[in-house]
């Protein structure tokens, strides 16, 4: 522990938060019994019967999904022997367990020190907080299991998180799996992107993609602990914004695979549903700011069209390489 005179970690912890990272229905007997495979998702008392109803829907949506099993993309990069919906739901259960809402406190005695180790003595750089502060994205969706082990791995401390109607957990590693509901997660379904009207099915997997998002920052070690996003370059859609990636497994690839997996077992899904699920897909492709893709005209005249996503489109820099950084997760010493 460290001395009593040090600082309550409530008001940093904030601070750093607002930097970082950022009804059941009726299925086949073979779909329950796949669904009952999945752990169960643990959920704060602030999140209401809805949206845990509603959260739980989305998952049996997920475990039900044929999707195609040999994407050797999704294999490759979320590093499984398949990419079954079973497969893609054990790994989601891996990396998201406790569901929190946006008042989830982070001070006044929910956040604890559970010890000190004295090989995290590094604080936060004035640059870690300026680079920071500039995030103007709104944010759907925060692993704050993972933010919180970064804060206490750059001020030399463990913490432990108290949950209401869960009690307190260890954030002992990234993939402690705690993440907070943002303002537009379950907001009322509205028109995106163009569309004159946003399906159930599509506002289902806009979810479950940021779902799986979320679950990407609960990986990692090292200087890539938490596979945090940098800032989009001058030209990109998205320029100046914490909403970007460098690396090539990192969340936004792993959000934008998800929507391909159900685009491409979507038989019944109408032509407006594909050609948003192409939007969603390539949106989310247009942050890795360093990816080898092929650029397909089709697309990038629909994107166009909408003005958005044109960093897609243009040629790559030569000198940036596709690069893979280690998934597995560190453990706090």
């Amino acid at each position: 522990m460290r001395h009593s005179n040090k600082r309550e970690p409530g008001a940093s912890l904030n601070r750093f938060l607002e930097f970082g990272l950022i009804l059941s229905f009726s299925f086949s007997a073979a779909a329950q019994a796949r669904f009952l495979l999945r752990p169960e998702l643990k959920y704060s008392q602030d999140v209401t019967l809805y949206q845990r109803s509603l959260t739980e829907s989305d998952l049996r949506f997920l475990s039900e999904a044929e999707f195609p099993v040999n994407n050797q993309e999704v294999m490759e990069v979320l590093d499984l022997t398949d990419s079954s919906s079973l497969n893609m739901s054990a790994w989601l259960a891996e990396r998201v367990k406790v569901m929190t809402d946006s008042k989830q406190k982070l001070g006044d005695g929910a956040v604890r020190v559970l010890r000190s180790p004295a090989t995290w003595n590094t604080e936060p750089s004035a640059d870690f907080i300026a680079a920071y502060a500039q995030s103007r994205s709104q944010v759907m969706m925060s692993n704050i299991g993972a933010t919180i082990y970064q804060f206490g791995k750059r001020t030399g401390q463990v913490f432990s998180l108290l949950v209401n109607g869960v009690g307190w957990i260890s954030i002992e590693s990234p993939r402690a799996g705690v993440v907070r509901i943002g303002d537009g997660y379950f907001a009322p379904l509205k028109p995106q992107w163009g569309a004159e009207t946003l399906s159930r099915r599509i506002a289902r997997i806009f979810r479950l993609e940021t779902l799986f998002h979320e679950a990407r920052h609960s990986d990692g070690r090292g200087s890539h602990v938490g596979f945090s996003h940098v800032i989009c370059p001058k030209g990109h859609t998205y320029q100046g914004q914490f909403a970007c990636d460098s690396m090539n497994n990192g969340a936004y690839r792993v959000g934008a695979l998800l929507t391909q997996q159900f685009k491409e077992s979507c038989t019944n899904c109408s032509v407006e549903e594909k050609e948003l699920l192409d939007f969603l897909y390539l949106d989310s492709r247009s942050r890795v700011l360093n990816l080898e893709q092929a650029q397909e005209t089709s697309l990038c005249d629909y994107l166009g069209a909408w003005g958005a996503g044109a960093s897609y489109c243009e040629k790559k820099d030569p000198l940036l390489k596709p690069y893979f950084v280690d998934p597995q997760p560190e453990v706090a010493p």
